[in-house]
């Protein structure tokens, strides 16, 4: 047992059994070590939602929006307010821990380039302050 550390052991007092484990929870990325917080959790699993279409989930077919469908359509701003009108009900349904400010999020509709720019802002239940996250989609053209 000397040849391990104590970082890879571990013990059960109730079933007085010692385990040695392999699988290191510490990785890092060149010696910086990786922490994921909340606030990059949630705006993983925004992006997750906004991206995926009902249907796309075999176990979940309601899981997802209609922002995939909506960026076949021709790209204007009026399109644009349908996909956040679409991220607001989604967000609500999906991720119901966390509460969009539906007066500051916006999506522009950058018609040069084809591209819909996502600002949402939210406030996750249980921590302060407001979180904004960033997002670009390509319209389909």
């Amino acid at each position: 047992m000397s040849q391990y550390t104590t970082a890879n052991v571990v013990s059960n007092q109730v079933y007085n059994k010692t385990y040695i484990i392999d699988i290191y929870s510490n990785y890092s990325l060149n010696n910086v070590p990786l922490q994921l917080t909340n606030v990059d959790v949630i705006s993983d699993m925004l992006a997750n939602v906004i991206q995926t279409s009902p249907g796309e989930r075999p176990f979940l077919p309601q899981f997802g929006s209609g922002v995939p469908a909506l960026l076949f359509n021709n790209i204007s701003q009026g399109n644009a307010n349908l996909i956040l009108q679409d991220i607001f009900f989604s967000a609500k349904n999906f991720i119901p821990y966390i509460t969009v400010n539906t007066q500051t999020s916006q999506v522009y509709a950058d018609m040069i380039n084809g591209v819909y720019f996502i600002i949402l802002n939210y406030t996750i239940d249980g921590l302060p302050g407001v979180i904004s996250t960033n997002i670009s989609l390509a319209a389909n053209q």
